[in-house]
């Protein structure tokens, strides 16, 4: 696994989860490719020398790829740092047949690492490794409507290279990861955003870097990264690389070296462990470098003494690490209070009594399976921080306050901040909606602007991306125009639209009407969500923003398509119905809503018909034509199901060994999720959920 440690602390969990059962963790030691690690060292004699570590051997090409001499008003050869040394890897990684994932751990070196990318081409250093034919107009025309055509980032992408990270528009950070998934690309430079988050896969896996600000990266994000190398049942091997590039410095050199298998060495050292273990230890750490006491009774005693529970100041400490550790405590104590309101719950225990409420909520829980692994003295202080914080919030807290922080995922500061500011959110809520439903849109968007200015009072909601006027930026994108034609940076307005209006704003918009319920306040229930609609499509039509958030990602077009229909939907099935019910002379047009949109359009409204012709359901069948390779497996355990030729179809462990075969004609494009289990006198049942697509005849349970 790329994710679980192999410790007491996975066994703690499984424990948790499964109720103590004897059987409830299934291993396998096989796995779909095998992993190994190398490095890329730049040579004083002007080459790169590529070693491999299989096992006890190093086997290494000496000159894996040589310097190039400078060209144009260049001075320098190629490459002539560490991003030069990356790329020029991932390029000679590209020759061999392989597709890369560059990993950076700062997303500001994605950005870096993609306007070198286009300067390096252009110097002619690195070829395009787009493939012929390949179709990427969806893509490039997102792409254009958000940052203009000019932008780094689509560049890279008719290079074929696929830029991503967090901070990019979600319309267009889903056709790139669309292009992914089937293929198309053969370099990615990513953040950790895709690459521990998105199910991606590349045959290598280069590290630019293994420092994120000036700290190691840690064993389990390494560990998830590098679980990306070797793509399933297409690679044997997955190989997962760092480039060196340190020609002026043996010193340095050899502690990035030391670092590298430092983490190798540390990949299977991953954490699994109690959420609030994790945060007490970090904020115990913070009180005690403050000057805390030394002795663990005299701890105790400072933390059951009115602690204030305001930021711990270190006497001498760097400003810029005071800062990072300042936002780190606050992020502490808003995560161990919205921890300790989801464990309570609606209880409205007293203040004398939430302690022992704590204490049965979390009986038997992870957490304390883990406490009992723990010293005494440790497991007192974790306890005590818990306990006091829990006794502060209901000391300092009404019930509904608290209902209302946990669900708009708030901590007591934070919360105590949307208290003062939620009523007039929610006041402005309603009155945008109003205007909305009236079609008085400028007097919508002008009170939108002042909703915005309310919510981001509040620091949890704050904007985070500098831009020139962010009202002006919040005005155009509104009225519907194209982002592109702004006067500010383009991939600033961009990740301020997608950081701070469609994240922050809309989250404080919700976080205040959801406090408001749970406070009585009758005008919250009135909030219908347009207004947060507005802001999440960038329109103020009602009907191009169902378009834009039911998956059609071209916003120009979607308004477009919507102003010459004069199509006045409020939900998704009368879109269904617009769409079903469009001139025949629009469907036809190839130009319509757009050229540059008319393919994603297209398969946009094919997919709606598909929808809505294919209810899901789970079904059913149970089949006795089973002919098992060697003993029939005990009676309830799960197989998994393939195609094996005509009227066929293979079954296998969890771990793909292959069992047996059942006589079944399945549907080779279903769409939905197939499995089987076994039953007692050796025949198996399948269960599939999904439309009814797998075979002809088949029961339905539900």
């Amino acid at each position: 696994s790329a994710v679980f440690p192999e410790n007491e602390q996975l066994d703690d969990f499984v424990d948790w989860i499964t109720d103590d059962a004897l059987d409830g963790l299934h291993r396998e030691n096989w796995r779909p490719t095998r992993q190994q690690f190398g490095l890329v060292e730049w040579r004083d004699a002007g080459y790169a020398r590529l070693s491999v570590t299989v096992g006890d051997d190093q086997p290494f090409i000496p000159r894996y790829f040589e310097q190039r001499s400078p060209t144009g008003r260049r001075k320098n050869a190629f490459p002539h740092d560490q991003n030069e040394m990356t790329l020029a890897t991932a390029w000679r990684l590209v020759e061999e047949g392989q597709t890369v994932l560059i990993f950076c751990p700062l997303r500001v070196s994605v950005s870096t690492l993609a306007s070198q990318i286009v300067k390096l081409h252009r110097q002619g250093f690195l070829a395009s490794v787009m493939p012929d034919g390949v179709d990427i107009s969806n893509a490039v025309a997102v792409g254009t409507e958000w940052f203009g055509a000019d932008d780094d980032i689509l560049r890279c992408l008719h290079l074929g290279v696929a830029v991503h990270h967090g901070a990019l528009p979600g319309p267009f950070r889903r056709e790139v990861e669309a292009l992914l998934h089937r293929r198309i690309l053969k370099v990615t430079v990513a953040s950790p955003t895709l690459a521990q988050g998105l199910n991606l896969s590349a045959s290598v896996v280069l590290f630019s870097s293994l420092h994120r600000n000036r700290g190691l990266l840690g064993g389990s994000e390494f560990a998830n990264v590098i679980g990306r190398a070797g793509r399933a049942f297409v690679d044997t091997e997955g190989l997962v690389l760092y480039p060196l590039f340190e020609p002026k410095s043996a010193r340095k050199a050899a502690q990035r070296r030391a670092d590298w298998f430092k983490l190798i060495d540390g990949a299977r050292s991953r954490e699994l462990e109690s959420g609030l273990i994790t945060i007490g230890m970090l904020m115990l750490r913070r009180m005690h470098a403050a000057g805390g006491p030394a002795n663990v009774p005299a701890f105790v005693s400072y933390l059951t003494g009115n602690i204030s529970w305001s930021f711990p100041v270190i006497a001498g400490e760097d400003p810029a690490e005071t800062e990072i550790a300042a936002g780190m405590w606050a992020t502490n104590v808003a995560m161990l209070d919205t921890a300790i309101l989801s464990v309570v719950g609606d209880e409205t225990a007293d203040p004398v009594d939430v302690v022992d409420v704590l204490a049965d909520a979390m009986r038997d829980s992870l957490w304390e399976r883990q406490m009992r692994r723990l010293t005494t003295n440790r497991a007192l202080l974790l306890r005590t921080v818990v306990e006091q914080r829990t006794q502060f919030l209901w000391n300092t807290s009404t019930p509904t306050q608290r209902r209302g922080w946990y669900l708009a995922g708030l901590g007591a500061d934070a919360g105590g901040e949307l208290a003062a500011a939620a009523p007039a959110i929610v006041n402005l809520t309603n009155a945008a909606e109003t205007c909305l439903a009236g079609g008085e849109f400028e007097d919508a968007a002008d009170t939108l602007q002042q909703l915005a200015a309310q919510v981001f009072t509040i620091s949890t909601f704050t904007q985070t991306v500098v831009v020139k006027d962010w009202r002006v930026v919040l005005d155009q994108w509104l009225a519907g125009e194209p982002l592109s034609d702004m006067d500010e940076k383009q991939m600033d307005v961009a990740q301020f639209i997608e950081s701070d209006i469609i994240y922050r704003l809309v989250w404080g918009i919700e976080a205040a009407r959801v406090y408001e319920q749970a406070q009585g306040n009758l005008a919250a229930d009135l909030v219908a969500g347009t207004a947060s609609a507005a802001l999440e499509a960038g329109t103020l039509s009602l009907p191009a923003a169902i378009l834009l958030r039911s998956g059609f990602d071209h916003r120009s077009a979607a308004i477009k398509a919507v102003t010459d229909t004069k199509a006045d939907f409020s939900n998704t099935s009368e879109m269904r119905t617009w769409v079903k019910d469009l001139d025949p002379l629009l469907v036809s047009d190839p130009a319509w809503p757009t050229e540059s949109s008319r393919g994603a359009w297209v398969e946009f409204t094919r997919r709606l018909r598909v929808r809505g012709r294919r209810r899901w359901g789970q079904y059913v069948l149970d089949m006795k034509n089973v002919e098992w390779d060697d003993e029939a497996p005990a009676a309830g355990e799960w197989l998994r199901v393939s195609d094996d030729g005509p009227d066929t179809a293979a079954l296998w462990s969890p771990g793909f060994d292959r069992m047996g075969t059942v006589r079944v004609n399945l549907n080779g494009d279903r769409e939905g999720v197939l499995h089987a289990v076994s039953n007692p006198d050796g025949t198996v049942q399948l269960r599939y959920s999904g439309p009814n697509d797998w075979l002809i005849q088949a029961k339905r349970t539900t």
